[in-house]
């Protein structure tokens, strides 16, 4: 059944936001953010199916450098809560095939936001699963020949987010339809098809909008829907992908230092989802033979609740994780440059050493030379006279 999902946020710096490493986790590319010096990997990352640029015609050629495009979007702003990017997110109808998703996303980017000066950095994700998405990473400023120009700030109005959300609506309905496909999607709330069902006099339908809406599930909730494990299974699974990869890490295939104090909140982090999911389905003695307990509307929201707040806790770890090993990493950089710069003045120092030395023993040997030659020229001398002998007396 295709579901309906447009979201929009702004990436900002007041938020500790980035629009280079935005781009980088969404695209799983390698960047260098030129502003902080900092390296954003995520080329080790998966889900990443397909990546474009997409840009008006007039736009310069190095709009398709995605980190030449973002270095420039971060270098055009000055202020430090200057909002750098903007983000739309769309699910992905699952009943189209990849091209044809594809097709769906540049349409609706290329009419919606690309006609109005933007550029757009497209990423698909988890096409090939239950849950295809895609990434819209879009410019604040509009881009002309000559490169970055005013902002816009119309498109900071509400009106242009409900534009957008019905105008997705209709792109996706049309290509489903395309795909004859007979599912449609809605933009408006379940209360207002419902409002709009009893206006028709359509009771079956509205009877069927009469229930509240769907819950976002989180990584580890989807993949149990997915796979039909428990989802405290699959949480165990992830976390000793993790571990193994961390490991991995530590025994030197990954170079990067880890600080005690990122180990510290690994542990708290899985301390945390141990004890979340504990408290969701009972200590591994109490579990059922199923692994999931039968639990009423109100454990299932709670359940729902703390996956989402340990989803939230896992993201922020990894944040901090992030930023510790980037002061590591530079403070790691700052004492080699001590240690180059002490270097190189010792050096210094020693070529100068040297010069004086050298200069000083100059000076002796001149000092000598003028001390022989004077030696030399000083004894007894004898005049002679041509008519007469006038030297010494006998």
């Amino acid at each position: 059944m295709a579901i309906y999902h447009l979201s929009v946020k702004i990436h900002s710096r007041s938020a500790g936001m980035s629009a280079v490493a935005g781009a980088a986790y969404r695209a799983g590319a390698d960047l260098v953010d030129e502003r902080t010096g900092e390296t954003h990997d995520y080329t080790r990352r998966g889900a990443v199916d397909h990546t474009e640029i997409l840009a008006p015609d007039d736009a310069p050629s190095w709009v398709q450098d995605r980190g030449r495009l973002w270095n420039e979007v971060e270098a055009a702003e000055t202020r430090k809560n200057s909002q750098v990017a903007r983000e739309i997110v769309v699910a992905l109808p699952k009943e189209l095939e990849a091209g044809a998703q594809r097709h769906l996303v540049r349409g609706f980017v290329s009419e919606q936001c690309v006609s109005r000066g933007m550029v757009a950095d497209v990423a698909y994700h988890d096409v090939g699963s239950g849950n295809p998405h895609a990434h819209v990473l879009l410019t604040t400023r509009r881009i002309d020949p000559d490169g970055f120009a005013g902002k816009d700030r119309s498109w900071n109005d509400r009106g242009v987010v409900e534009d957008w959300r019905r105008e997705w609506a209709e792109h996706a309905n049309r290509s489903l339809a395309r795909a004859q496909v007979m599912d449609r999607i809605d933009h408006r709330s379940l209360a207002s098809q419902r409002q709009d069902a009893l206006q028709r006099g359509d009771a079956a339908a509205a009877a069927a909008l009469d229930r509240p809406a769907g819950v976002h599930l989180g990584r580890a909730r989807h993949q149990e829907v997915r796979t039909g494990l428990p989802a405290a299974r699959v949480s165990r699974a992830l976390e000793a992908s993790e571990a193994r990869t961390s490991h991995t890490r530590r025994l030197g295939h990954h170079r990067e230092h880890r600080s005690p104090a990122t180990q510290s909140m690994d542990a708290l982090a899985r301390e945390a989802v141990r004890a979340g999911r504990d408290a969701l389905y009972g200590k591994s003695e109490q579990r059922g033979p199923s692994g999931l307990q039968r639990i009423s509307t109100f454990d299932r929201e709670l359940r729902q609740a703390i996956e989402r707040a340990a989803a939230a806790l896992r993201e922020c770890v990894r944040e901090l994780r992030h930023e510790v090993d980037r002061v590591a990493r530079w403070l790691r950089e700052m004492q080699e440059r001590q240690r180059e710069a002490e270097a190189r003045r010792q050096r210094e120092a020693e070529a100068q050493r040297q010069r004086e030395a050298e200069a000083q023993r100059q000076r002796e040997a001149e000092a000598q030379r003028q001390r022989e030659a004077r030696d030399r020229d000083g004894g007894p001398t004898r005049w002679y006279d041509r008519d007469r002998d006038v030297g010494p007396s006998r």
